[in-house]
């Protein structure tokens, strides 16, 4: 984490400094020195986002507020935070989630960083395959909706799905290639979902890479949302 942490930094002073010192005059350069700042802070801000979501969750402090919401507004509210994340990494995102899709119960916040940390997640494994797929439908148990995030990359070993889930766990793949990231966003995702009495799972897709399964309750199918 300490390392993910000053990778953005050091970035960020670079370009600042750069810019401040008048070396970058050409409008075309400062326009790209601006676009990196902005994607580092970005960067940056999710990362501080995830270490203070895992202390809350270490401490036993995290409280979740249990209210209907809009699956459709809420994932069309997450891949717009994300449009810049998605446009630099070329990635496509197909949104396959009707609009009448049962509302589901829980705490927004929480559900839309949980949402992030998966799109996010299936964006940097997407490298080959430039696509990011979310779909909802009618869950496996009565009153639950299934959240589908689907890459076309390289896939999860069956050797380590079974600890991606894991905090701070980095598979195989994100050490060989160097991604970026701390290891805690499936981890939090997990927490979520299970203190939202749901659950989630990881699975290989059918024609290549990876889905991530996250299940939640309908509106009014559950009480309020527990406390972790």
């Amino acid at each position: 984490v300490t390392h993910e942490l000053h990778t953005p930094l050091a970035a960020i002073r670079s370009a600042g400094q750069n810019l401040a010192d008048g070396v970058v005059t050409e409008p075309r350069q400062i326009h790209r020195y601006g676009e990196l700042i902005q994607k580092e802070g970005t960067r940056l801000s999710g990362l501080v986002a995830q270490v203070l979501d895992f202390a809350g969750i270490e401490s036993g402090t995290t409280a979740y507020a249990s209210e209907p919401i809009h699956l459709a507004d809420l994932v069309q509210e997450v891949v717009g935070n994300l449009a810049l994340v998605v446009e630099q990494a070329g990635v496509e995102v197909e949104i396959d989630v009707p609009e009448d899709r049962p509302e589901i119960q829980g705490d927004a916040d929480a559900l839309r960083r949980a949402l992030e940390n998966l799109v996010t997640n299936a964006t940097k494994f997407a490298r080959e395959g430039r696509w990011v797929g979310i779909k909802a439908a009618a869950g496996p148990r009565a009153g639950t909706v299934t959240v589908r995030v689907e890459d076309r990359g390289p896939g999860i070993p069956k050797a380590e799905r079974g600890r991606v889930f894991e905090p701070f766990y980095r598979g195989s793949d994100a050490r060989r290639h160097q991604s970026p990231g701390s290891g805690l966003g499936l981890s939090l995702v997990r927490h979520v979902a299970e203190a939202h009495r749901g659950r989630v799972s990881v699975e290989n897709r059918e024609g290549g890479g990876a889905a991530i399964v996250l299940e939640l309750p309908t509106a009014g199918s559950v009480g309020e949302a527990s406390t972790r």
